[in-house]
């Protein structure tokens, strides 16, 4: 380093950085920012030139600081840029902190964080103790509906798959609720999530459910009559076949409806459907949790409300005393332990 660095360089990064006091203005902190991207891309240069000891860049640090540099800033012509929103890369990939390259940068609703997600599973029969039975840390980035599966699979391994599971809207799937009954037996209550498309937020378009499907003749007829032109196999989720429908553009170009069904960017009307077995469950549980009968069923899960108050605010659970997913996930499944025994 002192071979290679000026020393004003070396003055610079002498102590932890936390017991600097960073300029006031906005002009000086960005003045010292492009210091700090500078001196960083110097050393990284140094690093990677051919005479430098190849087991250098084999250090984990200069693998991080690689990583961290390159997704917030680049060389243009000997400038340094900065990477702005739209050009960094997605959350789920990106190294948000130095000191725990696992964790992730998510916001759910008004809440943000940096770290991890955990996912709690908790008995509720009337009659019996309640206790926490499995639990899940995934990426703060993850999807909620993409571990239902697995914490099937792990009740079942234990012996502990329930006949209901009640759960939160965010994990609402059709995919899930199928495979849980072939597979498990398992019968999942919850809300599900009602249609996100344009046309029914704006409550004046022709949403998914205006469209009537014929499933025998694998077509769809929109509201003014006019049949679809193709019905091909489109991607799977969770191994699940989901179908592409196209209409034709000679139907949808002259339309007077076309700007209640597609954006002015689209030529014609495309949508996405899922098996004959997956929008009739769909629809179903839609109808079903319109009733009273449902809310005062699904009422159970309020309980679970409690447990997760008491590991965050008495346990502090969200507060990772770990780096890394993996030993994070073991404070998490010691804290269940300790609910389950207080």
């Amino acid at each position: 380093m002192k071979a290679v660095v000026p020393a004003d360089g070396l003055e610079r990064y002498n102590r932890h950085w936390e017991d600097y006091l960073l300029p006031s203005t906005k002009a000086k902190r960005l003045e010292l920012g492009e210091q700090v991207g500078h001196d960083g891309i110097f050393l990284l240069k140094a690093v990677y030139e051919e005479d430098t000891a190849i087991w250098l860049r084999a250090i984990t640090a200069i693998q991080t600081l690689r990583q961290v540099w390159w997704q917030n800033l680049f060389e243009d012509q000997g400038e340094l840029r900065w990477w702005h929103a739209g050009n960094i890369p997605p959350s789920a990939h990106m190294i948000c902190s130095p000191f725990d390259t696992e964790a992730r940068y998510n916001i759910k609703r008004q809440t943000a964080w940096m770290g991890y997600k955990v996912h709690l599973t908790e008995t509720c029969d009337p009659e019996e103790p309640h206790l926490i039975t499995h639990v899940i840390t995934t990426e703060a980035t993850e999807q909620d509906t993409s571990g239902v599966d697995d914490l099937h699979d792990a009740s079942a391994q234990k012996e502990l798959t329930p006949s209901e599971h009640f759960l939160d809207q965010g994990y609402s799937d059709s995919h899930s609720l199928i495979t849980a009954h072939q597979t498990h037996g398992i019968e999942m209550d919850m809300p599900m999530r009602t249609d996100h498309s344009w046309q029914k937020q704006a409550g004046q378009g022709y949403a998914l459910s205006d469209f009537q499907i014929d499933w025998i003749a694998q077509q769809v007829t929109c509201p003014q009559g006019k049949k679809s032109a193709s019905w091909v196999p489109g991607q799977r989720k969770k191994g699940h076949l989901r179908y592409e429908v196209m209409f034709n553009i000679s139907d949808c170009g002259p339309c007077k409806a076309r700007g209640l069904c597609a954006k002015a960017i689209q030529l014609r009307r495309k949508i996405t459907i899922r098996s004959q077995a997956h929008d009739n469950l769909l629809q179903m549980m839609r109808d079903a949790q319109q009733t009273g009968a449902f809310h005062l069923h699904y009422a159970t899960r309020a309980g679970v409300e409690g447990v997760i108050s008491q590991v965050v605010v008495a346990l502090a659970m969200r507060r990772s005393r770990y780096r890394g997913l993996a030993k994070t996930h073991l404070q998490h499944v010691a804290t269940a332990v300790a609910i389950n025994i207080k």
